[in-house]
């Protein structure tokens, strides 16, 4: 049986990536969801503190992934490509 989250939930490679490339740059992130309320974001960590939250779930991961990687570079964590 398929959940109102699995019908909803769409992309993924991109936040792979977005994900890879924070650890790469030796960011913080976190990833967590909420029964059927989507996936949230948090960039830090519980023993530093947290810098950004996405404030919202998410069912289209390629638009977190984007707001992610948006947020990172909005905090100057991550250098402009």
């Amino acid at each position: 049986m398929e959940s109102n989250m699995e019908s909803e939930m769409k992309g993924s490679g991109r936040l792979v990536e977005v994900i890879q490339k924070l650890y790469d740059a030796e960011i913080n992130c976190e990833i967590s969801t909420f029964w059927d309320l989507g996936v949230r974001a948090r960039i830090g960590d519980s023993i530093n503190g947290y810098v950004w939250d996405s404030d919202q779930c998410w069912f289209d991961l390629d638009a977190l992934a984007d707001e992610l990687l948006g947020a990172a570079y909005r905090l100057k964590l991550l250098d402009e490509e």
